[in-house]
């Protein structure tokens, strides 16, 4: 008999669809809902502030803004196993703004122990933050009196447009602003780069400054994992001008563990694409970059790189980055330049988004983001 796992108290505004996988890019298996027709009920036929979506085995009625108790169960999973909830909205789309129709989803994980004798409970809080912004529609320019004798004009009230930067090329405006988020393998072989990005922060910030007049944004994610925990921290959510809190972010960690195995940098990666993480979210109105570095494969979150498998989940994230309109500085570390399949996934990682790659042997890599930058803003 494997393992039973309660999941309880969701609330949603609206129908929504729960499903269960091993990957947070593969397969997932749904679960029914309560309705007749295996759906929760929409947000149109109820109040979800009074009376929010609460999953039951009938779908209970809330009394008082009081649920009763209320789950959902799952037989035999297997112990010591990482799974992944999923729930997909039903109603809204991830981006009404960039017309992507894509249901509007959160994707969180749990990891499932033996809980021998003792009760074991791994609380997930499902958030999402979304704000379609548009430019404010300009104000039109006074005209002048009218003489007695002429009918005035009115003037038409301009349609605001979007203002959304599509990656098209390797060159682009920078002017239209920089959101940079940095994914930093912080394994023990990187303690070069690490200190390279710490010592050197002045020089690779002013040429972001330079680049976008001041328009910039930083965030940050850390890597670390074995193949027992997976792991990436969020050190810095992007916010304007904050390269103070950046130098501060990259204070709080330095190089451990990772003993020359592949790293979860793409589970990172599929966070921030995802959304998973609250480092942001990235601007439509500016360009979106993540700055990958590492000396190593990606594992997929199992210590294990495997061709044809993690290779194929690398490059699905990359056209994913591309889908939304996110390109890729890639630099490739230390050893990871005489590895070739740590190579081929970072090329892959940028000409598939029309970022940048480059290779830096002695962990210089602040220097390759100020070369990286000046190739990217020239439009010359």
């Amino acid at each position: 008999m494997g393992l039973i796992v309660r999941v309880f108290d969701i609330v949603s505004p609206n129908d929504f669809d729960l499903s269960i996988g091993l990957s947070p890019y593969g397969p997932f298996t749904k679960l029914d809902g309560p309705g007749p027709d295996n759906s929760w009920p929409n947000s149109t036929d109820r109040d979800y502030r009074t009376e929010p979506i609460y999953i039951g085995d009938n779908e209970p009625e809330v009394i008082n803004g009081v649920p009763p108790s209320s789950e959902v169960i799952f037989y035999d999973l297997e112990f010591d196993t990482e799974f992944w909830l999923k729930m997909e909205d039903k109603v809204n789309v991830i981006d009404v703004c960039g017309d992507n129709q894509t249901p509007r989803y959160i994707v969180e994980n749990i990891y499932i122990h033996d809980s021998k004798t003792f009760e074991c409970y791994d609380k997930i809080n499902f958030s999402v933050s979304y704000e379609c912004v548009l430019p404010p529609t300009p104000t039109p320019a006074p005209t002048s009196t009218p003489a007695p004798t002429s009918t005035p004009v009115t003037t038409p009230t301009p349609t605001p447009t979007t203002t959304e930067v599509i990656v098209t090329g390797d060159t682009a405006n920078c002017e239209d602003g920089i959101d940079m988020v940095f994914i930093i393998d912080r394994t023990g072989s990187m303690g070069g780069v690490i200190n390279n990005l710490k010592n050197s922060i002045s020089t690779y910030v002013a040429k972001v400054q330079e680049v976008t007049n001041n328009n910039y944004r930083f965030g940050l994610v850390s890597v670390w994992g074995d193949s027992n925990t997976p792991m990436f921290t969020l050190r810095l959510a992007l916010s304007h001008q904050n390269e103070t809190a950046l130098d501060a972010a990259l204070d709080t960690f330095g190089p451990s563990g990772g003993g020359n195995y592949p790293e979860p940098t793409d589970n990172a990666l599929s966070a921030v694409l995802n959304n998973t993480i609250p480092y942001g979210p990235f601007l439509n109105n500016t360009n979106k970059i993540i700055v990958m570095i590492t000396d190593a494969t990606p594992s997929g979150g199992d210590d294990q790189f495997v061709i044809g498998v993690d290779d194929v989940q690398a490059a699905a994230l990359a056209t994913q980055a591309l889908n939304q309109n996110i390109r890729i500085f890639a630099i490739n570390t230390g050893g990871g330049v005489n590895v070739p399949a740590t190579v081929s996934v970072m090329q892959n990682y940028a000409s598939s988004t029309f970022g940048q790659y480059a290779e830096s042997p002695n962990g210089n890599a602040s220097t390759a983001i100020t070369d990286a930058l000046d190739d990217l803003c020239d439009e010359d």
